[in-house]
């Protein structure tokens, strides 16, 4: 036999789980501080707030939004970093990215501002969020303690229009994408390890796979973050 225990998770799935945690770690950070700026709650849900799912491939409904879709959708191995314990993974990111904007009416029910307007400003902000906060000095470093060791920024697109149909709301979307570089061992990393990344950032049990929670549980118990 090869392994005596259970075969454990491929690191991009340790990556995604980490940077959904980072994202959601500063997004608080960002309440916190609009808070002591005196902005109220209503403005905060609007304006800075946004939710983070690490799996999902449907595009959101209206009361998702705004929001962050996290996950890989492809990766190479360069032939001359391949070795017999190890490979280089050049790994794609993505993040989708979505908003919703509704119309404002104004005196005698006209509209001030409509749904596109203030969904493309919302999404405008979002990306802004997402943007500054992974491509800020150390941030993949930081924010996967040390396992991605080389991000690039590989640019953003629109990806999803208003239905013409639809004049209540509009949802729009865009994608960021980095290509980014860790090591895919082939020996075991054992859940021992796993457990210190998962502990270090402090990932809370919404990001964390569900493959990783049993190897989490058979290693002397599960992680208690909430």
């Amino acid at each position: 036999m090869i392994f005596d225990s259970l075969i454990t998770p491929m690191n991009f799935v340790i990556v995604k789980d980490a940077l959904s945690q980072f994202l959601a770690n500063e997004r608080d950070n960002q309440i916190r501080i609009a808070k002591q700026k005196g902005k109220d709650e209503d403005w905060i849900e609007q304006n800075i707030n946004f939710a983070i799912y690490p799996k999902r491939y449907r595009m959101p409904n209206a009361q998702e939004c705004p929001c962050v879709i996290v996950y890989f959708d492809g990766a190479i191995f360069p032939e001359d970093e391949q070795y017999c314990n190890s490979n280089c993974s050049e790994a794609t990111l993505n993040l989708e990215m979505y908003a919703v904007g509704t119309n404002e009416d104004g005196d005698y029910e006209q509209i001030i501002k409509n749904c596109d307007e203030n969904a493309e400003d919302r999404l405008n902000y979002l990306l802004s969020q997402i943007y500054k906060i992974l491509s800020s000095e150390a941030g993949f470093d930081k924010g996967t303690a040390g396992l991605v060791t080389k991000s690039i920024l590989n640019g953003w697109q629109d990806i999803a229009h208003p239905e013409m149909i639809n004049e209540a709301y509009t949802i729009l979307g865009k994608n960021l994408k980095y290509i980014l570089s860790f090591q895919e061992p082939t020996q075991m990393i054992t859940p021992v390890e796993i457990r210190e990344i998962y502990t270090t950032l402090n990932i809370q049990d919404e990001f964390i796979d569900p493959l990783v929670k049993i190897i989490l549980e058979e290693d002397n118990g599960t992680i208690s973050n909430n």
